[in-house]
Formats: structure tokens, C-alpha cells, sequence
């Protein structure tokens, strides 16, 4: 839900920022721009949160986006994207007396009404982008006034009024051209350097079709096509991304109760995944479950993103579960042929390389235990994580949770497993969405304590958002197949697009003070813990 809220506003804060010659990379000078060869790497089209609101198809999802909490963190997460252009290009010094009041309720228009952007690009040559908004025509001249008024804020330089009723502005730094003009129901916005292809094609979109895009599916809430990495070229950035980094397609909709999501991510070259048998550790797995993540090809995946060295060791599946009752029951599982051998390596590296550290953090401490063959992290409120080795129908398995395996074994239902038959399955992931907010929310603020990162306000807007939710979310299911070598397909079901981990990421990011940079936990610190005390045990 939140990523349809505020996803084209987030891109329309980058294109301002942009605009206005935030830091980045860009093409050396004399580089060839707005010439033919351009190719378009992204395109996002929003069906408006107006029209969501009249349309049967998303019922139960406008009833949780009426939620007087989700109301109240939107308008906060609008008021800190009004500020961010200014955040980003000028640094939080610099955003005293900006005015971020005309910003906002173009801002708003993003998050309501329907909207289209498109970036055309190529290598070593400046993009060229249109971000096209459908308001009526009073509305119009409010986005023609106030963002002239915002760019001459961030650039210095005033807008030219042009003969067809909008204004240009030519800045100094690159991309040096920035048009807006009303055609036909919809306000435009350009960025080139000197020329903008892209814009004038979008105008003749217009005139021909009464559209800006030539093609789109009108039923889907949200669709996006978009290469990062070309996009990040196209406005002047370096994103660092890995050489194998996928483009990605995503289209959502709904059936009235649920959101129905499908995505594709396709890589430069074949991922080369090898896709063994399933080894479900059946017999560790019982109920009751709050839910159950199964994934397998992870060696050569990771590697193939080049993310960091994958050692040989690396599991290629993983299992992983959580039990309806206290926050901390989380258990995972991987099949290895040497589990007991990897147990006694992954001790002696905690000790020797994690304790140190955790000394540090007053964290508690890695303490190998030779009569269970485990490896235990002591010291820590409430939490006594491990890592051991199980048998499992004569399968050797890694076996780690948060705190010790205590329920009898009910067995999980037999069609919770069935969804894996699909032979291309890559990865599935199913939750009751609701209880996972809960107990993410409780665990959450205890990770934050031990680590001393900074807590998620209890008495803010994204806790008062999550809270909630809880009784609202009910079942989410994601399916992740590899339809041929260098292409991975999605498929979930769900109640607001989202899974409860993706929630919480979201609620503490919309929090935090910096957004959209940036992170609540990362931004702020708790307390630091006085004299820690680290038990002394005995095995």
C-alpha cells in the first residue's frame, strides 16, 4: 500500500532534487544528449489514489488507506517529502525558511491523482525525463505557479514564461533544462540537457491519444517497468549496483479483498541456478504457525549479485518458520551433509571474530556448548539464540532459533508444503500478516535495545500505523519461479501489497527524520547500557 502511496512522489522528490543539481555523477561535458539513440529504461504509471477510492477492485484496501492512522502518517510522510528536495541537495542545514508549503500539496497530487513518469537514456549521455500529471485546469496553474516558485528556491534561476502557456528554466549545472507546460488534462514536467526529445513525444502522445503513454494496462493499479541501473545513469547517478543487477516489471491490482502483485526481475546473463529437491526439515516444523519461508538456488543467486563473497560452504536452501505465540519464536533450518563440522567452524569464528565486538556493544557473548554441540549467544534480555545440528528423516540439518524449540510436534498442514511442487519454484513465503506486525513490533524494539539503535517511538504516527494493522492483515503468500535462465517471476497474494517484514522496513523508514533517506534505526541511538555484565557459565 505504501509503496503505491508514495512511490511516484518519491521519484517526482528525485527529479526535483535533480533539477536542482543535487550531488551526483554526470556524463562529461561534450557528451552527445537528447539524440535518438536515447532507449526508455523506466516508465511508471499511478493510477491515483481518487480513482482507487470508486473502483470495486480495491474495496478492503481503501478501507485500511481510510484508517485515521494511515491518514495521519500520510500527511507526515507528505509534509517530509516536501522538505527533501532541499534535504538532499543543501543537507539538513539548509532547510530553514525553504518554501516546502508550495511543494506539498503538489506532493499530495502524486499520492491522489493519476500520474505517468518516463526516462529515456543511454550510456555517457544525460536522460531525458517527463513526469506527467492529470489535474483539471485550476489545478493546473497552482502547479505551474508553485513549482516555479520551488525551483527558483533550489536553483536561483527564474522560470521563462514560453508562448504556449508554460515556462522553461535554464540552470548552469547538468541536466540544464527544465520545461513545464498543461496539454490536454495533464501537467507536464521535462528534464534534458539543451533538448528534450522525450517531451516533445509526450505532448504528440497527448494530442493524438488524450494520453501520455502509448500503452498501459488501465485495469492495474500501478505499473512499472524500470532498469535501475540505466535510470541511475540517466540522471547522473552511480548507484553501485552489481554487474547482474535485473531489471524489474511490476503490475498491481486486486480482487476487492486481496492485492494481487506480479513481478518480473530480468538479469543481464543467465543466473545459473541449480534447483535441487526440496529437503523439508518436516519434522522440525510444527505448529502453531504464524509462517513459513522456503527458498533453494541461494549459492549461485547470491553470487551472481556479487554482493559480497559467497564461501562454498554457503547453504543452497533455507528454511524458516515462526510460531503463533511469543515474538521470539523464529527457527531456521538448512540441509548439510558436515552440519556438525559447521557448527563447531561457525563457534569458533563467533568467538573469535563476534566476541570481541559484542563485548564492545555490551551484547552478551558466543559461548560454544559441547554437550548439545551448539554454539549459544548469552547475556541478552529475554532472547537466547543458538545454533546447533538436527537429524531429520536421516537428513543432517543447521538448526538456529531466538530461543529453544519448546512446543510438542503438531504438524503443519499437509497443503502448506504442497505449494512447493511447482518445479521452477525458486522461493515461497507464506504469513498471517496481522500476528507478524505484533510480534515484529515487540522483537523489533528488542533488537533496536541490544544493538542500541534507535527505537521506533512508541507514541509515533508509523507505531500507531502498525498497530493497527494488526488486527486487520490476514494471510500473505509470495511465489518466486524461474521461468528461464535469466528471468525470476513473481506472484503474491495479499492484503495491502506487503509482507510484515516489509511493513516494518517501511514504518521505519517513513519514520525517520532524514526520510526518505535513510533509516529511524540507523539515524538515532539508544542509550548506551553502563557496566555490562557478562555472565560467566559453565557447560
Amino acid at each position: 500500500m505504501w509503496i503505491k502511496r508514495i512511490g511516484v512522489a518519491l521519484a517526482a522528490i528525485g527529479i526535483t532534487s535533480w533539477m536542482a543539481g543535487c550531488n551526483g555523477t554526470h556524463p562529461k561535458p561534450g557528451a552527445k544528449t537528447g539524440e535518438s539513440g536515447l532507449e526508455t529504461v523506466a516508465r511508471v504509471h499511478w493510477m491515483g489514489k481518487k480513482n482507487l477510492a470508486s473502483n470495486p477492485t480495491a474495496t478492503n484496501l481503501m478501507s485500511i488507506w481510510n484508517l485515521p492512522e494511515s491518514a495521519r502518517l500520510e500527511a507526515q510522510s507528505v509534509g517530509k517529502l516536501a522538505v527533501a528536495p532541499w534535504l538532499l541537495s543543501r543537507g539538513p542545514g539548509g532547510t530553514n525558511g525553504v518554501p516546502s508549503t508550495l511543494l506539498q500539496p503538489l506532493v499530495q497530487d502524486l499520492v491522489d491523482l493519476e500520474s505517468y513518469l518516463e526516462i529515456r537514456g543511454a550510456s555517457n549521455q544525460t536522460g531525458e525525463l517527463v513526469l506527467a500529471v492529470k489535474v483539471d485546469a485550476n489545478r493546473a496553474r497552482t502547479w505551474e505557479t508553485n513549482l516555479a516558485q520551488v525551483m527558483e528556491s533550489l536553483t536561483g534561476v527564474k522560470a521563462a514564461v514560453t508562448p504556449d502557456g508554460g515556462w522553461t528554466l535554464k540552470k548552469h549545472d547538468v541536466p540544464n533544462l527544465v520545461q513545464a507546460v498543461y496539454k490536454g488534462e495533464w501537467f507536464l514536467v521535462g528534464l534534458a540537457q539543451e533538448k528534450n526529445n522525450l517531451f516533445k513525444d509526450v505532448v504528440t502522445r497527448i494530442k493524438g491519444n488524450k494520453s501520455p503513454f502509448e500503452s498501459a494496462i488501465k485495469t492495474n493499479w500501478l505499473q512499472a517497468d524500470i532498469d535501475l541501473r540505466k535510470a541511475a545513469q540517466a540522471l547522473g547517478r552511480d548507484c553501485k549496483l552489481p554487474q547482474n543487477w535485473p531489471a524489474f516489471s511490476v503490475a498491481v491490482t486486486g480482487d476487492g479483498e486481496n492485492v494481487r502483485t506480479k513481478a518480473t526481475a530480468r538479469f543481464p546473463s543467465s543466473l545459473d541456478l541449480s534447483l535441487p529437491d526440496w529437503s523439508i526439515p518436516t519434522g522440525l516444523v510444527s505448529e502453531p504457525l504464524a509462517s513459513f519461508t522456503a527458498m533453494r538456488g541461494l549459492r549461485a543467486l547470491l553470487a551472481s549479485l556479487e554482493f559480497f563473497p559467497v564461501p562454498t560452504r554457503w547453504p543452497d536452501q533455507l528454511y524458516i518458520w515462526t510460531l503463533d505465540g511469543l515474538p521470539f519464536e523464529v527457527y531456521a533450518a538448512a540441509p548439510d551433509k558436515q552440519a556438525s563440522n559447521t557448527v563447531s567452524q561457525v563457534s569458533r569464528q563467533l568467538q573469535d571474530q563476534g566476541n570481541p565486538w559484542l563485548l564492545a556493544k555490551a551484547a552478551g557473548i558466543f559461548e560454544s556448548s559441547t554437550n548439545e554441540h551448539a554454539v549459544l549467544w548469552k547475556g541478552l534480555p529475554l532472547l537466547s539464540p543458538f545454533v546447533t545440528c538436527k537429524t531429520d528423516k536421516g537428513q543432517d540439518y543447521l538448526f538456529a532459533g531466538l530461543i529453544p524449540l519448546l512446543r510438542t510436534n503438531q504438524p503443519p498442514p499437509a497443503e502448506l508444503f504442497s505449494q512447493l511442487r511447482e518445479p521452477k519454484a525458486v522461493f515461497y513465503d507464506w504469513e498471517l500478516t496481522g500476528p507478524r506486525i505484533a510480534a515484529g513490533l515487540y522483537s523489533g524494539q528488542l533488537v533496536r535495545l541490544v544493538f542500541r539503535a534507535g527505537q521506533l517511538p512508541p507514541e509515533s504516527k508509523a507505531v500507531a500505523w502498525l498497530k493497527a494493522l494488526e488486527s486487520r492483515l490476514g494471510n500473505c503468500a509470495t511465489l518466486i519461479t524461474q521461468t528461464v535462465p535469466n528471468e525470476l517471476s513473481l506472484t503474491r497474494k495479499s492484503m495491502i501489497g506487503l509482507n510484515s517484514w516489509e511493513i516494518h522496513l517501511m514504518a521505519d523508514w517513513l519514520e525517520a527524520g532524514s526520510f526518505p533517506v535513510g533509516l529511524n534505526s540507523t539515524e538515532t541511538k539508544a542509550i548506551a547500557r553502563k557496566n555490562p555484565v557478562v555472565p560467566a557459565t559453565k557447560n
